[in-house]
């Protein structure tokens, strides 16, 4: 009876690409598209690529079209403005930022589609379990917040959706409560380049230092593009004396070095 119901909304209300507007179809399955696109991906990390219709990929956001317009990364970028403990902090993506990829984040962050974040989220833990395959045990996620009026206004964080995504499929600690975001501050993105730093600046206070001490921490945000405020964040959490902090977006600019 549950797949009777669950057909008939799938005919009433049939999932479109949030991309280019166009019905998804079987054809457009996630798990067979990348074995098509990209030779070589291991699918089967720690969930099995039969279990991807049940951990959610099966409520599809992009079709396999827009899909193949994503554009891989190829190796991982550092942030420009910052070093810890005398050596660049690491930026992980597995997307360079363009429009197909824009509007998937808009969507996750404007149009209440958290269920772009599973299927962000996945290629995401893709990108980074290889970085922590050998020591996932002192390994701590931990995203960027919010303010309090815009998680409320917006319902969510984005960011701690991609972080639980990651977290589910990799199977490690998530901690979103040690840092906040004391002052609410202007979108990055209404703001030209030379203005981000001051925007975000003093704008993140850790209060929990001991749950990051000597951990290997992945800071958690959906697009890292000048590098600003995801900066700023691992500024504060460096307070806590890591033993590493890497970052870990869904897209990242070309022009980071």
């Amino acid at each position: 009876m549950i797949g009777f119901f669950s057909f008939l909304f799938d005919q009433l209300f049939p999932e479109t690409c949030v991309v280019c507007g166009r019905e998804i179809t079987d054809l457009d399955s996630v798990p067979s598209v990348v074995r098509g696109a990209w030779q070589g991906e291991d699918l089967g990390f720690f969930i099995d690529a039969s279990q991807l219709s049940d951990a959610g990929l099966s409520r599809r956001v992009i079709c396999s079209d827009c899909l193949f317009r994503l554009e891989r990364t190829v190796g991982d970028a550092f942030l420009p403005f910052y070093r810890y403990n005398g050596m660049k902090v690491r930026v992980v993506s597995p997307f360079f930022i363009n429009d197909p990829l824009l509007e998937l984040i808009h969507f996750l962050k404007f149009g209440g589609g958290k269920a772009a974040a599973l299927s962000l989220s996945w290629w995401m833990a893709l990108s980074l379990r290889r970085l922590f395959s050998r020591r996932s045990d002192r390994v701590t996620v931990v995203p960027v917040p919010l303010h309090r009026r815009r998680r409320v206004s917006r319902g969510y964080n984005q960011a701690e959706e991609l972080a639980i995504g990651v977290c589910s499929a990799l199977r490690l600690e998530l901690i979103t409560k040690a840092v906040i975001r004391k002052r609410h501050t202007k979108r990055q993105s209404d703001l030209p380049a030379e203005k981000r730093r001051a925007n975000v600046k003093g704008a993140f206070e850790l209060v929990d230092a001991e749950v990051f001490a000597k951990r290997d921490i992945v800071a958690v945000d959906d697009l890292v593009t000048t590098g600003e405020t995801v900066t700023s964040f691992v500024k504060e959490i460096a307070g806590a004396k890591p033993h590493s902090i890497t970052v870990l977006s869904a897209a990242r600019s070309r022009n980071l070095p």
